[in-house]
Parts: C-alpha cells; structure tokens; sequence
C-alpha cells in the first residue's frame, strides 16, 4: 500500500510539471515559416497598392528595411457578418524582412517584400508559375522591443462588393505617424496573437 502510494505521488508530481507546460504554450520567439511567391490579381488592389508603393519612395521609406503588410477581412457590426462589406488593411513597417509570426504568401512589388494573410491570399492572388518558394525568419522579440521603429503607416478601406464582381471603396482611412515598435505590438495584440495560434487551458 504505501509503494502504490509513492508511486501515485510521483505521478502526480510529474504531472503538475508538465500539464502547466502544455496548457501554456506559446510559439516560439523566433523562427522561420516557408511561403509561396504569389502575383496579386485584381486591378483594383493593384491601383491601390501601387499608390501606397509610390508613396512610401517619395517619403524615402525603402526596400529592404521596409516592409508591406496586406490583410483582408469581412466588416462585423457587433458580432455579425455585414453582407457584400469587406476590409483591406495595408502596413507600411520598417521589419527589415522580419516580421512577428508567420504569413500566408509574399510578393514583390518595386523591391519591396509584401507580406500577406490567408484571407488576401485567398481573395486577391493566384500563384506565380513556375511556383517559388521563399523562407523567411520571424521574431517576436525583436517585436517587443521597446525601440523606434522608424515611420509607419496603416491604411484600412471598407469596401462593397458589387453585383460585378468589382469592389467600391466607401470608406478609407489612414493613420501616420509611427509609434514604437513595443506601442506597434500592444496596439496589434490580439490580431498578433490569433495568427500564432496561442492557446490557454480554460
């Protein structure tokens, strides 16, 4: 009896250690994520994105050390889907060519990489042929660091979808300038933190 119970405490010892480690789990700080090179598709965002490019070298914000970001997403009023509104955010951030976590896909756009999520990949591009492939690192440290970054931009655009197929822009806004990359990182928390897939034991 009092071995079974040895053994019993030794079980659970071993399980207090390593349930708290699973149930916590974070990615890592650093890494790398292989992705596809893709060709954006659809004329309108190739307008929108080409002024954003223009813009970005009349203000002396060059490739390599910046960086673009494009997401896309439905527009939810409270916690509905608003039918036919869509979102596209586009980043302009001085990431050396790391970002924090992993992305979908990239391309090149007048040297600068661009880096996108599923939904844009998904929406807006098809696959270079022949397809390539590019690896990237990534860092969330460099992230949390608590150092200027240097200029950046965000513009976000509500958009309709038409009986066409074609998108209208009904609302666009932009934001500028830079904050810190530690601001950058609170301010995107939870966008940040739902790309890499953090998890909590309830």
């Amino acid at each position: 009896m009092g071995k079974k119970r040895i053994r019993i405490n030794i079980l659970f010892a071993i399980a207090s250690l390593i349930i708290p480690s699973l149930c916590n789990a974070v990615p890592p700080e650093t890494g790398t994520f292989t992705i596809p090179e893709v060709t954006i598709t659809n004329a309108q965002i190739k307008s929108i994105i080409a002024l954003r490019v223009q813009y970005a070298r009349c203000m002396g914000y060059l490739p390599p050390e910046y960086n673009f970001y494009f997401m896309f997403s439905t527009v939810v009023i409270g916690k509905e889907h608003v039918e036919n509104r869509y979102g596209v955010m586009i980043d302009l951030d001085k990431t050396e060519g790391i970002p924090w976590y992993t992305w979908d896909s990239y391309c090149v756009i007048d040297g600068y990489i661009c880096f996108m999520d599923k939904y844009f990949t998904e929406g807006f591009t098809k696959p270079t042929y022949p397809q390539k492939q590019e690896t990237f690192k990534y860092s969330f440290d460099t992230e949390r660091n608590d150092r200027t970054a240097g200029s950046v931009h965000e513009w976000r655009y509500r958009m309709l979808l038409e009986e066409d197929g074609n998108y209208k822009i009904i609302y666009s806004r932009e934001t500028t300038p830079i904050y810190s990359w530690q601001q950058h990182y609170m301010q995107n928390y939870d966008r940040i933190k739902e790309m890499s897939s953090y998890y909590e034991c309830d």
